[in-house]
C-alpha cells in the first residue's frame, strides 16, 4: 500500500465520516426543528386561548361593574346602620339604666307605703281621705261634716238615705 491509496482511503475515510457526521447532525437538527415547530404551535394555541379568555375576563368584569358599584354602596349602607345601631344600643342601655334607678325608687316608696299602711289608724285617715274625694268628685259638698247638695238625684237620695256619710 503505497502512500497514495493511503491518503485515498484516508480521504474517502473522512469524507464518509463526514457524510455520516452531516447525516447525525441533520437527524438530531430535523428532530429539534419539529419539537420546536410543534411547540410553537402549542404556544400560539396557548396565546389565542389566552386572548379569548382575556376578552371573556374582560366582558365578565364590564358586566359585573354594576355589581361591584352596588355592593359599594350596600357596604357604606351596612357600614352607617351599623353606627346608628350601636348609637341604639347606647341609647337604650341609658334608658334602661333610668328605668333600672326608677323601677328601685318605686319599689322603695312602694314598700314605704305598704308599711304605712300596715298600721290602722294611717289606713283609716287613708280611707277617708279617698272617702272625701269621692264625694267631692261627686258634687257633693260638706256642711258640719256631712255632705249634701249633690248635683246628681241618685247622689242626693243616697245622700238623704245615709246618715253615716
Amino acid at each position: 500500500m503505497d502512500t497514495t491509496t493511503a491518503l485515498l482511503l484516508v480521504g474517502l475515510g473522512c469524507a464518509v465520516g463526514a457524510g455520516l457526521a452531516w447525516l447525525a447532525l441533520r437527524t438530531v437538527y430535523a428532530v429539534r426543528l419539529a419539537s420546536a415547530a410543534t411547540e410553537a404551535s402549542l404556544l400560539r394555541e396557548r396565546v389565542v386561548d389566552l386572548e379569548a379568555s382575556l376578552s371573556e375576563d374582560s366582558e365578565t368584569a364590564a358586566l359585573l361593574a354594576p355589581l361591584r358599584d352596588a355592593l359599594g354602596r350596600v357596604e357604606q349602607q351596612v357600614g352607617t346602620l351599623e353606627r346608628d345601631r350601636v348609637g341604639q344600643f347606647s341609647s337604650l342601655r341609658t334608658l334602661m339604666t333610668r328605668v333600672e334607678a326608677e323601677t328601685q325608687e318605686v319599689g322603695r316608696a312602694t314598700a314605704s307605703l305598704a308599711g304605712s299602711l300596715r298600721s290602722s289608724t294611717v289606713r283609716g285617715s287613708w280611707g277617708e281621705v279617698q272617702l272625701r274625694r269621692v264625694l267631692e268628685a261627686s258634687g257633693s259638698r260638706e256642711t258640719r261634716g256631712r255632705f249634701y247638695g249633690a248635683t246628681s238625684p241618685e247622689i242626693w237620695l243616697i245622700a238623704q238615705r245615709r246618715d253615716d256619710v
